[in-house]
This record gives C-alpha cells, sequence and structure tokens, in this order.
C-alpha cells in the first residue's frame, strides 16, 4: 500500500470459485452487524478532529485574555492612571 494511504484500513476477502450463495448472505450479514457496531462507536477520527479542536480553541482563548491583559497593561502605563505603591506618601 502507498505510504500517502497507509492511515486508511481495509477489509479485503478474497472469494473462492466455490463461494456459495449462502456463505455470500453470511458474510453480507456479519459486515453489517460489524458496521453497525463500529458505528454506534465514535472513530478515531472525530476523537482526533474533536480533540484537536478543544486545544485551539483553549490556545486561542489563553492568547486572547494574554492580549487583553498586556493591552490593559499597556493603558495603565500609557495613561500615567493612578499612583503606585512606590508613589504614596
Amino acid at each position: 500500500m502507498a505510504s500517502v494511504a497507509q492511515p486508511v484500513t481495509l477489509l479485503r476477502f478474497v472469494v473462492r470459485e466455490d463461494f456459495c450463495r449462502s456463505l455470500a448472505d453470511r458474510l453480507v450479514t456479519d459486515i453489517k452487524r460489524v458496521l453497525e457496531h463500529l458505528d454506534a462507536r465514535p472513530s478515531r477520527v472525530i476523537q482526533a478532529l474533536v480533540t484537536e479542536s478543544a486545544q485551539r480553541q483553549t490556545k486561542e482563548a489563553a492568547a486572547e485574555s494574554a492580549a487583553k491583559y498586556a493591552g490593559s497593561e499597556m493603558q495603565c502605563r500609557g495613561h500615567g492612571g493612578g499612583a503606585t505603591q512606590a508613589e504614596t506618601p
């Protein structure tokens, strides 16, 4: 398999010449049952996307908080607003 397709999971099966209708029906039934089971569980891809999104939101929120804090510090220094403890008599 190509290196680009490594994360892809496949199910391969070989059908012999004497593969009968009843075995085909059983195979289809089993595949449907397994697919229903897998559909009921969150996929690793979805879990990874949700985790990545949550991490990105956390980083963005932290950056926004830091920017707001830095902005308020600049306003206090730039306007000379209020006395500091060293300036109080």
